[in-house]
């Protein structure tokens, strides 16, 4: 029987020192204390059964069928040729909704500036109608039809008696004033001050006259009131 110490017996063993106490403990390692030192007693050659090192066999590598290897191969291939279609699927998608966008954008912008032109057509006519033309012609197209029986019926007036100087005044050469304004296109504020001066000239300037409650100015001399 050989006498070892810890350290030596671990070794021998092929163990950790905690297992060899461990071992003391359990009854399986003789030991013997001397000099406050542990030495662990072996008999030559043998060791416990109990305390043999049990060898752990590899486990079986689990071989799997051919078959199964190819059928998973097989759906792997078909999932990723399916997922490949559903991408150009959504490609095809974004570009037609992205297609549609412009097309409805162009539609609109079309819109607007068809709209737009003819906006712009409108009033470049409606100036040139109020600018270009002669005043005479504006206001033949605004002046409303009662106007020239007011003339007339102040010109026979005046013919049956009235201011000699009058008489002399040409049908044409007078505008009633309200006519005159609203074919100018002033607003109601400018009407109503041009009016309010015209009323004040009416009786005392030659070129303003009043026939029951209409006021007609010289053609020649209405800007002075404006």
């Amino acid at each position: 029987m050989r006498k070892l110490t810890v350290a030596d017996a671990a070794l021998e063993l092929g163990i950790t020192k905690e297992a060899i106490y461990n071992r003391i403990r359990r009854g399986s390692l003789q030991s013997v204390q001397e000099n406050d030192e542990r030495y662990i007693l072996l008999e030559d050659g043998e060791l416990k059964s109990s305390e043999k090192p049990t060898v752990k066999t590899p486990k079986k590598n689990v071989v799997l069928d051919e078959r199964y290897i190819n059928l998973l191969i097989s759906q792997i291939a078909e999932l990723k040729a399916a997922n490949s279609e559903l991408n150009k699927d959504k490609e095809k998608l974004i570009k037609e909704k992205e297609q549609l966008l412009i097309e409805q954008r162009v539609a609109l912008e079309t819109i607007y500036k068809e709209r737009d032109e003819q906006l712009k057509a409108i009033l470049t006519l409606a100036n040139r109608s109020l600018l270009a033309k002669p005043v005479s012609d504006v206001e033949k197209v605004t002046i409303d039809a009662s106007f020239e029986e007011k003339m007339e019926k102040w010109r026979a007036k005046k013919d049956s008696g009235g201011d000699k100087s009058a008489d002399e005044r040409e049908f044409s050469d007078w505008r009633e004033l309200k006519s005159y304004l609203r074919a100018k296109g002033f607003s109601k504020k400018e009407k109503k001050k041009i009016i309010t001066s015209v009323k004040e000239a009416a009786g005392q300037d030659i070129d303003v006259q009043e026939d029951e409650g209409v006021l007609y100015v010289k053609k020649e001399e209405i800007e002075k009131f404006i």
